[in-house]
């Protein structure tokens, strides 16, 4: 009997881990991922798809805006602004049905781009956490959509609204929310919106990236001229790298691996890689042009970095075209470069799952030898300008959760495509 009934225990345990295993692997709570690098741990997708591409599942209208989607519990959430409102979405991650949806009164604000928001909502237990355009912050029931509480970044704490406006995903770490609202950030109680405390100065495009230095649990803040490490628990800059792009135009997120941390934006300011020490500031490893990130934040596996070069907002010509590269991490040495192709990039695995600003999905080898295409489809209309606004351009990242991608043009256009290993 007690052989039994330990026999029950464990196989009780190993389905509990399986279970969890599960949830793990499909869930996509939050901007670039469970871990915020853009790797997906989900194995059971494939590739392989008929002549005519994947099957769409479902498709929705949400709205103008560049927000991508985060995946919990069943449920898919993200943002989209139509007739003056920005609405925060709640959809069946099966069927793409309505569970719920919370508009406020937003400007669609087109500037050089399509306008609305760019920023993913996150999740947290029973709590969505987004932030607008202009500054808005809420937390909202997960389950109902009911409003928790609010902030305006403007008005409340005196921050700033940069040139294209806010579009920091916000990040969650223990009790703070941190936000990139000032040019060294604003970290806020999550369950009150209670100030903690507040950077100075304007802020950048991305969105705050946790690193480690000793003890200290860092962020870094991308500001309009300069990357600051930031101590989470007191706000205390630690250290601030000068990197001044054109327009003020830091978007990509930095990639930190263990004391390294890596830096690429666009208009000709290329790439570099940092030691972080203690030293009050770090140290250049190597800095180069090979690679120049513009909205999309690369990938790093294995040591090689996979990302994309080239303006979104223009066409691209012979001497300034676009191109996905590889680049060794650790020397900035460029391994491989594919031309006309330009986009917003995650991983799974071994490949490398692409959405060009065309609307094409593309599933490639993340390979340090050589590009190797493995799957291409058109999945999203690619729309031109309307009146005064620029062209509508695919400029969100796809997300894989549970065998299925999603993926959405800025016109508002999110479709559901079934990837799933049949």
């Amino acid at each position: 009997m007690r052989t039994y009934f330990l026999l029950i225990l464990i196989l009780t345990t190993i389905h509990s881990f399986a279970l969890e295993s599960l949830v793990i692997s499909t869930e996509w709570p939050q901007w670039r991922g469970p871990q915020r690098n853009g790797i997906s741990v989900e194995s059971d997708w494939s590739a392989t798809w008929p002549k005519e591409g994947p099957k769409i599942l479902w498709s929705a209208s949400i709205g103008t805006g560049y927000a991508a989607v985060a995946v919990s519990n069943g449920h898919v959430f993200t943002m989209g602004n139509q007739q003056g409102e920005d609405i925060v979405w709640c959809l069946d991650a099966v069927t793409g049905k309505v569970i719920w949806r919370y508009a406020y009164a937003s400007e669609l604000d087109p500037h050089s781009h399509a306008g609305g928001p760019g920023s993913t909502p996150s999740i947290d237990g029973e709590c969505v956490y987004t932030f607008s355009k202009h500054g808005v912050i809420h937390c909202l029931d997960a389950t109902t959509g009911k409003v928790k509480w609010t902030k305006n970044v403007l008005a409340d704490f005196g921050a700033t609204k940069p040139e294209w406006a806010f579009s920091c995903s916000p990040l969650i770490v223990g009790d703070k929310l941190l936000i990139n609202a000032f040019a060294s950030g604003l970290a806020l109680n999550k369950l009150t919106g209670e100030l903690l405390w507040k950077g100075t100065g304007t802020s950048g495009y991305a969105s705050p990236v946790l690193f480690k230095m000793k003890e200290t649990t860092g962020a870094a803040f991308f500001g309009k001229e300069s990357l600051f490490g930031v101590n989470i628990a007191d706000g205390k800059v630690l250290w601030e790298i000068p990197w001044k792009t054109s327009w003020g135009e830091n978007n990509p997120d930095p990639i930190v691996s263990n004391d390294t941390l890596y830096v690429s934006t666009g208009h000709g300011l290329g790439a570099a890689l940092f030691k972080l020490s203690e030293d009050p500031k770090p140290v250049t490893v190597w800095e180069n042009k090979a690679l120049g990130n513009h909205i999309s934040t690369a990938i790093l596996k294995d040591g090689n970095v996979y990302g994309f070069s080239g303006l979104v907002h223009r066409k691209p010509s012979p001497a300034k075209p676009n191109y996905l590269s590889c680049v060794d991490f650790s020397t900035g040495h460029e391994k491989w470069r594919q031309v006309d192709i330009l986009g917003q990039i995650t991983l799974a695995g071994d490949k490398l799952i692409m959405m060009t600003t065309e609307g094409e999905l593309i599933v490639a080898e993340a390979s340090p030898d050589k590009y190797t295409e493995l799957a291409r489809a058109k999945v999203l209309e690619s729309k031109p300008s309307e009146g005064k606004g620029a062209p509508k351009k695919c400029w969100t990242v796809p997300v894989l959760s549970g065998g299925r991608l999603y993926c959405r043009n800025a016109s508002g256009d999110l479709v559901c495509v079934d990837v799933s290993k049949k």
